[in-house]
């Protein structure tokens, strides 16, 4: 007993050490305990994990990114980017990797997600990733892979345009959401109206093969229109409810709809912030029980970004959706003059209280992550920035408040690289660090 005592004191002691705080300390900030941390090998010339599941066995699934050649002039060049998918089990040990396959020099590949369809006996992933050529043009790859590393199917989503995922959502063990933009009008958007401008689009995909069964595309007759989420709750009759961006060319504004089914219409039940002059950008949300939600805006007014939080809660009358706030925070700022205040992540916390919400921000030298604790009732912050290790900045963060458990993904520099391969100046490892 007595050396399980000394152990906790100095694993206390070395948290303290390592959560970093900018400014006055706030009275109370949350104590995460790490559990374990994993540097995943590194086979290329750098590597960074992007986004990541808890998995039914305490593990992670983390999609990774990585840069495998080098040109002459020691520039990364197109076609070097690729995207793989790491497992690793309730102690941070690897146990498999599968690499997306078909990779070209045509284009890079950027991960978008990864996501666990648990209805099935033996878990399945859905790997959604974005490949992106010489214009910034970009088609989507959907990849299904079992929980032993082999790809069950894959498919690709494309046409002549631009088309972006930017999420997926598992119904039940044999359909899944995909969502997204595109500007296509062939090849798998051949049904879509004809405009000129962006369309959100959601897909309805079978998950024993990939095939599309239901395809809905959402215009604003704004310049550019996109899905940035869809939650879905059985319990609540307008079941769907779906967030997206709009862009007049002017303004950047949210637009929200709850529906109990996926009809595609013109019209939009509710412009998040429609009044004022500012811009508002998707950074997350989450569903603090029926009908209520916190929702993370990155936000830009006057050359300074800055990030908005929103404790809401909504109701459908008339066919309109009501929103009702019970906190607003429409500038807060993690540093001043900062060109980029990011969402990492969104978790309700294990209090029953409060969303733990990651967050990213600085310059591409120097990014720092700050961690807020938000009581989902009053909008009260409790902020604390936070890393392992120095070199270490996190990409994403993903949490399980029925196990009291969180997961964080990004990079590492290591503090001396090898000398014998050639690699990004800073050449990063894939970091996974389960709290």
């Amino acid at each position: 007993m007595r050396k399980l005592f000394i152990f906790l004191v100095l694993l206390s002691s070395l948290l303290m050490i390592s959560c970093e705080t900018a400014g006055p300390v706030n009275p109370g900030l949350f104590s995460l305990p790490v559990q374990w941390v994993t540097t995943l090998q590194r086979t290329t010339d750098g590597e960074q994990g992007v986004f990541l599941e808890q998995t039914s066995d305490g593990g992670y699934v983390v999609l990774v990114e990585y840069t495998d050649t080098l040109n002459p002039s020691n520039e990364r060049a197109l076609g070097d980017n690729g995207v793989k998918l790491s497992k690793l089990d309730n102690i941070g040990e690897p146990q498999w990797t599968y690499e997306l396959p078909d990779k070209s020099d045509a284009y890079d590949e950027k991960g978008a997600f990864v996501i666990r369809n648990g209805y099935v006996k033996a878990e399945t992933y859905l790997i959604g990733v974005n490949k992106i050529d010489k214009n910034d043009s970009s088609d989507i790859k959907l990849s299904y892979v079992n929980n032993s590393g082999n790809l069950i199917w894959e498919t690709s989503l494309s046409g002549s345009g631009n088309d972006v995922i930017c999420g997926a959502l598992i119904l039940d063990q044999y359909k899944a959401l995909v969502y997204g933009k595109t500007n296509s009008y062939d090849g798998s958007f051949d049904n879509r109206p004809l405009n000129y401008d962006d369309d959100g689009f959601i897909f309805v995909i079978n998950n024993e093969n990939g095939e599309i069964s239901e395809r809905h595309y959402y215009d604003s007759g704004r310049v550019d229109n996109s899905i940035k989420r869809v939650l879905y709750n059985p319990a609540d009759p307008q079941k769907y409810f779906i967030i997206g961006e709009i862009n007049d060319g002017k303004l950047n504004k949210l637009w929200m709809r709850k529906i109990a089914q996926l009809n595609a219409t013109a019209s939009y039940d509710h412009i998040f912030k429609a009044d004022d002059a500012e811009n508002y950008f998707f950074g997350g949300i989450t569903e603090t029980g029926l009908n209520s939600y916190v929702l993370g805006c990155e936000k830009n007014a006057g050359g300074e970004n800055d990030l908005g939080f929103y404790g809401f809660n909504t109701t459908v009358e008339n066919n309109a959706l009501v929103v009702s706030f019970s906190f607003e925070i429409d500038h807060y700022s993690l540093e001043t003059g900062s060109a980029a205040e990011q969402f990492i992540g969104f978790s309700p916390f294990s209090d029953g209280e409060s969303v733990l919400i990651g967050t990213k921000h600085g310059s591409e030298s120097s990014y720092r992550n700050t961690f807020l604790l938000l009581n989902r009732e009053t909008g009260a912050i409790k902020q604390q920035e936070y890393r392992y290790k120095a070199g270490v900045v996190y990409e994403h963060l993903n949490g399980n408040p029925l196990s009291n458990t969180y997961g964080l993904t990004g990079s590492v520099t290591p503090a001396a690289l090898e000398s014998n391969i050639k690699r990004v100046a800073g050449g990063h490892d894939a970091w996974v660090e389960s709290l």
